[in-house]
């Protein structure tokens, strides 16, 4: 997961294995908690790994953005890489759902929420691209 918010300098980045997902799952913990990497918009230095190296493109392509994330997914199985293809609409859909999760909580849809005001409440123009790479590899980026 590779995300920057609105207005922080920083870009933040979070690796965590399948492995790892799975365990804390089944132990209920925080998933997408652990080592979190900041660094500057652009830069790719710690990208040593040659398997990785289609991260360089990704990682130039943030400078200008004000917030952005970007999930890269690796080792995908074919039938799951047909699934991303055929069925684009649905998963993009369900992706958008979890995202504004992300942003916006639990009661994110709750218009009434006594902890929302004017301000804060707005549409988000989620964009969604997907790459398919060697060794499939799979980055969605939400622009």
């Amino acid at each position: 997961m590779i995300t920057k918010p609105a207005g922080s300098p920083d870009v933040h980045e979070l690796i965590i294995s399948k492995e790892e997902f799975e365990r804390k799952e089944r132990n209920k913990e925080d998933i997408y908690s652990g080592f979190i990497r900041n660094r500057k918009m652009g830069d790719s230095s710690h990208v040593r790994d040659d398997e990785e190296r289609f991260l360089h493109g990704l990682i130039a392509e943030e400078v200008g953005k004000d917030s952005f994330t970007a999930v890269v997914v690796t080792g995908v199985q074919p039938e799951h890489i047909t699934f991303l293809k055929q069925d684009f609409h649905l998963w993009t859909r369900e992706l958008a759902h979890l995202y504004h999760y992300y942003i916006h909580g639990l009661n994110g849809n709750d218009m009434k929420a006594s902890n929302r005001n004017s301000d804060c409440v707005s549409n988000i123009d989620i964009q969604v691209r997907w790459s398919l790479y060697l060794n499939n590899h799979v980055i969605v980026i939400l622009w």
